[in-house]
């Protein structure tokens, strides 16, 4: 096939109508080096958060470190920014650009110290995942066979106990119900946006390569998000420290996968 037609074919996959572009290597090089440069702020930072488990004299306290990690946000929202013609089309990238102005919202708020506010915005997040991630849902799960089915069902059955032993186990260590209640509906919402993430990689929703990347991104968030209620349920100490470690170290994958998902890949 001529370079010419190769540009020109196009492919209709999943309801998205993709159109086979060669991306320019300038383009490529910056997506790379953004990538890159998520890769070596998120190792500075892991470094910078585990360096507080050696005690009191730790490099943590020499630097910002949750501003540092907050560039990783701005970073993956530019890759969703500069996707243009080689996003999978325009309705998705919109849908991605208010999903990581959603974060961006949150994220700041974090930094305010208004953790409840932050909540909301994940929530707004998380809704417009879930849209994007069951487009055609309806249609697939009709032409489903057995196997399929029999997968999405153990997913939802597995999701919903976790969610129901995390209530149980987590509710004798708050003071307050409200804290328990926001954490139930924020974990309901998280669940199903793990399930619609993993269901459009096991029906092919959207492109194979692109719903893999989206089932792995929601899983990195889903387990980024418990730890984030852990650092709001344990109090000081060794595991503490741990859990609020390890929050950035799923929580910056999972943002720079769902950048990438929005690209033609």
């Amino acid at each position: 096939m001529s370079v010419n037609k190769r540009l020109v074919k196009q492919s209709y996959t999943h309801g998205h109508r993709i159109r086979r572009y060669n991306m320019s290597v300038n383009k490529r090089l910056v997506i790379k080096s953004i990538i890159l440069s998520i890769a070596c702020i998120s190792i500075f930072t892991i470094v910078l958060d585990l360096s507080r488990l050696s005690g009191t004299n730790h490099l943590s306290k020499t630097f910002n470190n949750d501003f540092i990690k907050r560039i990783n946000v701005i970073l993956a929202a530019l890759l969703v920014w500069l996707s243009g013609k080689d996003s999978l089309d325009k309705h998705d990238v919109t849908r991605m650009k208010i999903v990581f102005m959603a974060i961006g919202c949150a994220e700041v708020l974090f930094l305010l110290a208004k953790p409840a506010q932050a909540i909301g915005f994940f929530v707004v997040c998380q809704c417009i995942l879930v849209s994007r991630h069951c487009t055609g849902l309806n249609n697939k799960l009709k032409r489903a066979d057995s196997s399929q089915k029999r997968k999405l069902a153990l997913i939802s059955l597995t999701l919903i106990t976790l969610l129901f032993s995390g209530v149980t186990i987590l509710y004798p260590l708050t003071d307050s119900n409200t804290p328990i209640l926001m954490g139930v509906l924020y974990g309901l919402i998280l669940s199903i946006s793990l399930w619609a993430g993993i269901a459009n990689f096991i029906l092919s929703l959207f492109p194979e390569k692109n719903s893999k990347i989206i089932a792995i991104a929601m899983v990195f968030f889903y387990l980024g998000d418990i730890l984030v209620g852990l650092d709001g349920l344990l109090s000081s100490g060794p595991l503490w420290l741990i859990a609020t470690s390890l929050i950035w170290v799923f929580y910056t994958p999972a943002i720079t996968l769902l950048a990438i998902s929005s690209y033609k890949l």
